[in-house]
């Protein structure tokens, strides 16, 4: 497997103290975290597996920060695909680190990641929450601690 520090089309081209920004050949992925463990993963384009590996990274940093409980947000709305190991190595680490997540919630309009939600459903039963309403998961984003808005580049596959 190729890691992301390791593949020169996935780049880190934005960080802040509570975010980041990488940029692959096609995909464009925002990470936002609270200090309590509420992940906000933005996604543009097509999810290719380095995205999952800098997830787990970050989710492996605020486990060493003490956090207890994970809770992942998947903001794929503007996203139009996945490579299939980016539900393999999330799903993966999420059952081998039972008990650390708080559930995770998905926005999508994708039929496609629709159909991924649903697998992610069946491997990790009663800890999956679709949306295909922005208001609705905004709203839990806000009971969170997460941004709701947050600024994405301007992004092209390919470029």
């Amino acid at each position: 497997m190729t890691s992301a520090a390791t593949t020169p089309t996935a780049r880190a081209i934005e960080t802040g103290p509570n975010f980041e920004i990488y940029k692959g050949a096609l995909c464009l992925q925002r990470l936002d975290w609270t200090r309590e463990g509420a992940v906000r993963i933005t996604h543009v384009g097509h999810l290719e597996t380095w995205c999952a590996e800098r997830v787990i990274q970050r989710w492996d940093a605020l486990l060493r920060s003490k956090v207890q409980r994970i809770t992942p947000f998947e903001d794929c709305w503007d996203a139009t695909g996945y490579e299939s190991g980016y539900r393999v190595l999330c799903t993966g680490w999420t059952k081998a680190n039972p008990g650390v997540s708080g559930g995770v919630h998905f926005l999508t309009r994708s039929k496609l990641l629709n159909m991924a939600v649903s697998v992610v459903s069946l491997a990790l039963p009663g800890m999956v929450t679709g949306y295909s309403k922005r208001q609705d998961f905004d709203l839990m984003l806000k009971k969170s601690g997460l941004p709701v808005t947050v600024a994405m580049p301007d992004f092209k596959p390919g470029t």
